[in-house]
């Protein structure tokens, strides 16, 4: 293969999938006019009706899976190719822990991270600290992972470690995580599973340019777990907040709503692709405001 058209490798968030309205907003953009870029989605093991063939499942602590996944799309392509990554929430997560663990030896030449959940034992205290929280969001979180839980559940309960009736009786996202996630993930506690998880412990050793954005009104990934000190420290990171966002959301328009931050993100990411770019068939450079106003004429065509 020749062809080394830079390309977007993204993770999804909890459940998710290369489905994922956030997702597409951002792929379906980049890999058009003008830019006409290349993106490839990483499923998590068990997600987007993909089957599990061994008694694990994902969660916010394993990075081999998303380690091996893109070392597998590096040696499939032209060598030198650029490899940019993004992550929303838990997938943010799981990308910038990643990032930390591999310091300057990973094949991605930067990064984005959006949403991201950061800190996991102070974001799940503080989640269940309200009843909205407690009720809505983790209960809702919960059920998902049960609903994925039981479609592999034939395959996970064969390695003995889970209960599946105390698994499907789980009401919060902390509770699947004690009967669940940290059994299947070998960790002594809950706890020790969200110490573990937590990407801003690692932030502060990634070596390659970073870009993190967080909605201060995110009801899931909270603003005071933003690692802003260890952001600080790193120079390779720089972290974009908004008063208003919401999770995932940053919506614009009354009629015909659109995602605002796929303009920044595609912004992002035409930079760094054209400071990497080594076809003499690359198109010339686009400005910002010549990537906003094409995002603006793909969302309003949409």
């Amino acid at each position: 293969m020749t062809d080394k058209t830079p390309i977007l490798i993204c993770l999804h968030g909890l459940t998710g999938g290369s489905y994922e309205a956030y997702i597409r907003s951002v792929l379906e953009v980049i890999t058009r006019d003008p830019f006409n870029y290349r993106g490839v989605v990483i499923n998590s093991r068990g997600c987007a009706g993909s089957n599990i063939t061994t008694p694990q499942l994902y969660n916010g602590a394993y990075t081999e899976d998303a380690r091996n996944a893109i070392k597998y799309i590096q040696q499939s392509l032209a060598p030198g190719t650029p490899l940019i990554g993004i992550g929303f929430s838990l997938g943010s997560n799981i990308l910038v822990k990643y990032l930390g663990e591999e310091g300057d030896k990973t094949p991605l030449v930067a990064a984005m991270s959006v949403a991201n959940p950061f800190d996991f034992k102070s974001s799940i205290e503080m989640l269940h600290q309200s009843i909205l929280g407690r009720r809505v969001y983790s209960t809702a979180m919960a059920t998902n992972l049960k609903n994925s839980f039981k479609r592999h559940m034939d395959m996970l309960v064969k390695g003995g470690k889970i209960d599946p009736e105390k698994v499907m009786s789980s009401n919060t996202l902390c509770e699947f995580d004690e009967v669940c996630t940290r059994r299947l993930g070998d960790y002594s506690t809950v706890n020790n599973y969200y110490r573990d998880a937590s990407s801003c412990r690692f932030i502060e050793f990634v070596r390659i340019p970073l870009l993190c954005f967080n909605a201060l009104d995110d009801p899931i990934a909270l603003k005071a777990c933003i690692p802003y000190d260890e952001i600080k420290i790193n120079p390779n990171v720089v972290l974009a907040t908004t008063e208003r966002g919401g999770h995932i959301g940053w919506f614009e328009h009354t009629l015909s709503p659109t995602r605002w931050i796929v303009k920044p993100l595609a912004e992002f990411f035409v930079a760094i692709a054209e400071a990497y770019d080594t076809r003499e068939s690359s198109a010339s450079s686009l400005t910002p405001t010549e990537v906003d106003a094409a995002v603006d004429k793909f969302q309003s065509k949409s």
